[in-house]
Parts: structure tokens; sequence; C-alpha cells
């Protein structure tokens, strides 16, 4: 309904003509790990499997963005961001000869920073569609509390940058935009301290993010 009323009224005309305007931002993010073995979880018959499995989260930030052409802008767009991702561990138990598992559910709170550039389709009277991409640094509060640093679970490091990409979709209504967004971020840091004390973390040669964020933006 709010889509049939953006086609059928012109709002807005002169926001193409504005250097810059601020928004903010809700969002629902499902986030995994990329797990690398390493050399000891082929040498190693007490670890049988490793896998990972995505978890839930949202976001709630802020955008500002800067106008550089008709087609081209650059956005910053600060959020803090609540996640979670799964590492599922299959042991093998020699005593009993039977197969157990080990989960870890790992929680993240993020301070993201994204820049971002975000090529822009011609407008269709109260409508647009747009791409694009950039780069993320994170940064996990979550590192620094104590049941993370305990010595039964698989530890990260603090520190993430990752590359980002989606496309997204614009409707103009009087008072505000409305934008719906999709994007993919791929985390290019390895964030596993290794600690070769602890089984499962032996296992493992390299841990690196992948979320999936579905936003929603209200733009002045």
């Amino acid at each position: 309904m709010f889509a049939a009323n953006s086609f059928a009224q012109f709002n807005q005309l002169d926001h193409d003509d504005k250097s810059h305007y601020f928004g903010i931002t809700g969002a629902y993010n499902t986030s995994r790990f990329r797990y690398y073995p390493s050399a000891d979880f082929i040498k190693n018959d007490t670890v049988k499997n490793i896998s990972a499995t995505s978890g839930p989260g949202f976001n709630l930030g802020l955008m500002a963005n800067y106008r550089i052409n008709k087609r081209l802008d650059i956005r910053l767009v600060p959020a803090m961001v609540f996640g979670e991702k799964n590492l599922i561990f299959t042991l093998h138990d020699f005593a009993h000869n039977k197969d157990t598992l080990s989960k870890f559910n790992i929680q993240n709170i993020y301070i993201d920073v994204p820049v971002q550039l975000k090529l822009k389709s011609d407008r269709v009277k109260d409508f647009r569609m747009y791409v694009i991409g950039g780069m993320k640094y994170s940064y996990d509060l979550a590192s620094l509390s104590k049941a993370r640093k305990a010595n039964n679970l698989v530890r990260l490091l603090p520190n993430d940058v990752s590359s980002e990409f989606g496309f997204g979709f614009e409707f103009y209504f009087p008072l505000f935009i409305l934008a719906p967004e999709i994007k993919v971020s791929q985390g290019l840091m390895n964030v596993l301290y290794r600690d070769t004390q602890l089984l499962q973390s032996r296992e493992l040669d390299q841990l690196k993010s992948r979320t999936i964020t579905f936003s929603i933006h209200i733009e002045g």
C-alpha cells in the first residue's frame, strides 16, 4: 500500500540537490564462521568433524550520506551490532566408543564502522534502486568478557575488517525516505586466537566471519 502511494505522487523533488543528509537504521543479521582446519585436525583422530552454523542478531545505527555526483554517494553507517555464531565439534570417546558433540555458542557485540560507495539508478517517480560496496571495521566488545576468556571456549580476537556489497531500494514519502536493503559482509582477517593448550583451538587454523544483513534505513 505504501509503495502504491509512493508511485502516485512526486515527493521530495529537491532531495537530489542536497549535498548531504542523515538517517537512522535498524537491521536483522545472520552470521557464521568460515573455518579452516589446522594440520593437527588431520593428525588427531579425537576430533572427527567441525561444523559452523548461523545465529541471529540485530543492528541499530546512524547514517551520514554525502553526494559526490548524480550517480555516486559515499556514506558512513556506524552501528552497534549484536549477533551470535556457533561452532560444533564432533569428538570421539574412545573409552566408550561413541561420538559426542561439543557446541560453542559465541555471542558478539560489535561496534561497526562501514564506509560505503553507493551507486544509484535514475529516479522513477518516487522509486529508485542502488547498489553498495565498501569496507567495514569491527571491534568486538564481547571479546573482553570473562566468559569469552574461559579455558573451555574458543578464543577470538577483537578486531576485524570486512568487505561489503549489496543492493537496496528507496521509496520517497513526503517526510522521509524508506530504504530496505540487503548486504553481505565477508571478514578478511583471521579472528581466531589460537591457543595450543585447548583441544578445539588446536584443530583450527583460521576463523573468518560472514554476515548477511537485512536493513531498513529511514533517511531525511
